[in-house]
């Protein structure tokens, strides 16, 4: 019987380390993902001042509008959850223009658990 509730504990412990491990490397994916999208915009800004090698500051300014558009759809598509951002509404706002559903999923989610 004490092998049972052992083991028992055993297995809620290990689901709940997973668990943890799968939060940080998503909140570590969601960062990295985030520094990628800056990236992309410090680049095409860059690229408007002075030539990068190869000729891309066409092709990485492009990128960049093309990812700035997307997000500003996805402000009409997900203002309810955009809503749900703490702070400002216009931070939020802006911070969707900048990283899109990096920005207002966690948002969602985070309100979605909170229904259950």
């Amino acid at each position: 019987m004490m092998t049972i509730t052992r083991e028992a504990t055993n297995h809620e412990a290990f689901t709940s380390s997973r668990c943890d491990t799968f939060a940080d490397l998503r909140g570590l994916m969601n960062t990295l993902l985030k520094g990628a999208c800056l990236v992309i915009y410090a680049v095409a800004a860059v690229g408007l001042i002075v030539e990068l090698p190869f000729q891309t500051g066409t092709t990485v300014a492009y990128a960049a509008l093309l990812l700035l558009g997307a997000h500003v759809l996805e402000v009409l598509f997900a203002f309810k959850s955009i809503k749900l951002y703490k702070g400002s509404i216009i931070v939020s706002v802006f911070l969707t223009v900048l990283f899109g559903f990096l920005h207002w999923i966690p948002l969602a989610k985070e309100d979605a658990r909170g229904f259950k």
